[in-house]
């Protein structure tokens, strides 16, 4: 499910991305090459699909074997730790690439935890300060 929505957002960004680049330049139809931000959403993509499939294909593979065996309970808990982890590393991917978020983020934390600018003349004293050793 998670590789069909993968896969029918990058054909719309992929087909949106055509329809602004030129097909055609003096009657000759232009080679249609996979561009800088394609390839960039694709491997972001690729990479979160990857993150998702190694944290919940281990949960999903110690569901079967637990049909034919007991299992110990610690191993499923530590495998429900892995899944969390991988959708951790999911929204914390989404976050990073997000322009708009980090702008909102930095302007957020900016205003709660405001910088304090020191004097220059207090700077270079605590930087150049002969200290004895």
């Amino acid at each position: 499910m998670c590789f069909i929505i993968n896969t029918l957002i990058y054909h719309h960004v992929r087909s949106s991305s055509r329809r602004v680049q030129p097909e055609t330049i003096s009657g000759k139809v232009q080679q249609i090459n996979i561009s800088h931000r394609d390839s960039v959403l694709l491997r972001r993509m690729i990479s979160m699909f990857c993150i998702f499939v190694e944290g919940w294909a281990p949960t999903f593979i110690l569901l079967i074997i637990e049909c034919y065996m007991p299992v110990n309970g610690i191993v499923a808990s530590c495998l429900t730790v892995l899944c969390e982890l991988a959708l951790l590393f999911d929204i914390i991917i989404l976050f990073l690439y997000n322009r708009e978020l980090r702008k909102y983020l930095k302007n957020t934390c900016r205003r709660f935890f405001p910088i304090v600018k020191l004097p220059n003349k207090f700077l270079m004293k605590f930087l150049f300060v002969k200290r004895k050793i």
